[in-house]
Formats: C-alpha cells, sequence, structure tokens
C-alpha cells in the first residue's frame, strides 16, 4: 500500500493479502464456534464453568489489586477493587436469577438483589461501605483516597465473596 497526500493507492497484491487474512482469521473463528456448538454441554454444567470464571476473573482483579497498592497505585488499587465487587454482584445476580441489565451500576445490582431477597441487612451495609470506598477511589475528590481506606475495601471484597454467595 502506497499513501500519497490525499489519496490511497492499493495494489491487487495488497487486496489480496487482506482477503486472504480475513478469510483466515473468519475460518478460524468458525471452527472455532462450531467445536463449541457441537459440545456444548446441558445448561447445569456450563453454569458451574461460569461459576468457576466468574471467581477467577474476581479473584484475579484482587490480586492486581493488592500489586497496585503495593506499588503506591493507590486510586488504580481501590478502582480495581471496585470492577471485582461490581464482577462479583453480577455473578451473584445470576447466580440466583435475578435479571440485571448488562451496564448496570453496583448500586442498581443491590437493589435488584435486595429486592429478591437475596441480601441480608449486614449484607447491604457492608455494600454501602464499599461502594462509597469505590467511589471516592474513582472520581475525582479534592482529597485523594488514603491507603488504608483502599485496604479496607479489598478486605471487604474479600469478605463479600466468602459471605455471599
Amino acid at each position: 500500500m502506497e499513501y500519497h497526500p490525499g489519496r490511497l493507492i492499493i495494489s491487487s497484491e495488497d487486496v489480496a493479502r487482506l482477503f486472504a487474512a480475513a478469510w483466515r482469521a473468519w475460518r478460524s473463528l468458525h471452527r472455532r464456534l462450531s467445536s463449541i456448538r457441537r459440545v456444548a454441554p446441558p445448561i447445569p454444567a456450563r453454569f458451574g464453568y461460569y461459576r468457576r470464571l466468574y471467581a477467577e476473573m474476581t479473584s484475579r482483579e484482587l490480586i492486581a489489586a493488592r500489586a497496585l497498592l503495593e506499588q503506591g497505585q493507590i486510586r488504580a488499587a481501590g478502582a480495581l477493587a471496585g470492577v471485582a465487587l461490581e464482577l462479583h454482584l453480577k455473578h451473584i445476580a445470576a447466580a440466583h436469577q435475578v435479571s440485571v441489565r448488562q451496564r448496570a451500576t453496583i448500586v442498581q445490582v443491590q437493589e435488584a438483589l435486595r429486592a429478591a431477597g437475596v441480601l441480608h441487612v449486614q449484607h447491604g451495609k457492608l455494600l454501602k461501605r464499599l461502594t462509597r470506598m469505590r467511589n471516592q477511589c474513582v472520581h475525582a475528590r479534592p482529597e485523594p483516597p488514603s491507603r488504608a481506606l483502599v485496604e479496607r475495601l479489598i478486605a471487604g471484597v474479600e469478605e463479600l465473596r466468602h459471605t455471599l454467595r
């Protein structure tokens, strides 16, 4: 491909190369999708897979948050702990078949879980505290979040992961 001011010149060889690359990518994706469709396990087994996947994703986010905290990236560590909290809440909603929008906020998921009777009073209070801590890390505020606040946020998310299933 050559670029001249105001126009792009593509030779037939370039077109053939781009088409071949697109064709290989499509075939690879098609093979993967067709193999998934052929051996798709029944719904209960798949749910166990997603449960493990969510648990692994949440634990990875918390490990990364701890690593960021050790490096002194306090605000980023708090934001990542907030991501882990949101992942866990959406997983709980899916596990209890509570419908929430895909882009629902932590508060919206919490309200849906409370309406479905999944959350206890202790969980609601803990979630309010954790949400406040997360918001202090994510949103621009005059005072930056403290290291102790982010440590409490990470510990609270872990506590919630072990008590709310």
